[in-house]
């Protein structure tokens, strides 16, 4: 290889400024893995979260001012939603067009910049044969490489394209590549739960707390991860009740992406309040 040659530079779009923890592991991933290329990663706004180890981000207006990118990467998680209200810019609309510019905006880019474009396993949870437009139709011809993470993603999309659509596991689960399990010795349930959750569902939660400390399949201790931070949680009156009936720790606001990586990987199960606990 030639001494000091320039890497390439790769956009990477995503929902990177979003205070959730799936979010922000991809630039973790996409920076282990394609780590031959010089990666920018991409979100409608650059104002940083509270995760301690998210990776740096530039807003899409920032992006959409350069033309000396190599290539375009967009995903994961769920972004391709309708481009109704389409808006390139960082302004006070942003909020109508901030998951439109991720992805529709980038694959529209990437065709001006004449550079390739991939969608790194994203989702589709909508049918997108309800856009009327043909904007959307217009971005995916643009799309030199489309995955999707799963079936539903491919059926909600694949009547706006001809292009073929190659469904891919969720990358997510390459984190513990990145991020190698460390052993621990506590014995715990993990669970994800928002303040939403705790008013609306306070009962149904009791229910599944004493389930889960008076079966002998599970673990006595909870921990409460905030991995969907942006819905809210903190020392609530709920919460605080729950503390004294049962066995929780709350990992605050203040825990790092790899910290929580961690919880997860070695807690005896795991699972968000609606669904079902999984072993692991």
């Amino acid at each position: 290889m030639q001494k000091n040659k320039p890497l390439k530079k790769i956009a990477h779009f995503g929902a990177f400024n979003h205070d959730s923890f799936g979010d922000l592991i991809f630039p973790h991933i996409v920076e282990f893995f394609l780590d031959e290329f010089e990666i920018f990663h991409v979100s409608p706004g650059k104002l940083p979260t509270k995760w301690i180890d998210q990776k740096q981000v530039i807003s899409v207006d920032d992006a959409f001012k350069k033309t000396d990118w190599d290539g375009i990467l967009v995903g994961g998680g769920d972004l391709i939603h309708s481009p109704k209200n389409f808006i390139w810019k960082e302004n006070i609309y942003q909020k109508y067009g901030a998951l439109s510019s991720l992805w529709c905006g980038a694959s529209l880019f990437s065709a001006k910049l004449g550079i390739p474009c991939a969608w790194n396993s994203p989702g589709v949870p909508y049918d997108a044969s309800l856009d009327k437009t043909t904007l959307t139709r217009s971005s995916l011809d643009c799309v030199d490489y489309i995955s999707v993470r799963d079936n539903l993603s491919r059926e909600n999309l694949k009547t706006m394209t001809n292009e073929n659509i190659i469904v891919s596991p969720d990358s997510a689960i390459l984190l513990s590549d990145v991020w190698p399990k460390r052993k621990s010795r506590d014995k715990y349930v993990t669970l994800s739960i928002t303040n939403d959750d705790l008013l609306k569902k306070k009962d149904d939660i009791i229910k599944l707390f004493s389930t889960i400390t008076n079966s002998k399949e599970f673990p006595d201790k909870i921990i409460i991860l905030p991995l969907m931070a942006w819905r809210g949680f903190d020392e609530s009156k709920e919460l605080k009740e729950l503390q004294k009936k049962f066995d929780i720790t709350v990992f605050d606001r203040g825990s790092s992406l790899f910290e929580c990586a961690m919880v997860i990987a070695n807690s005896f199960g795991y699972g968000f309040f609606n669904s079902k606990i999984a072993r692991s």
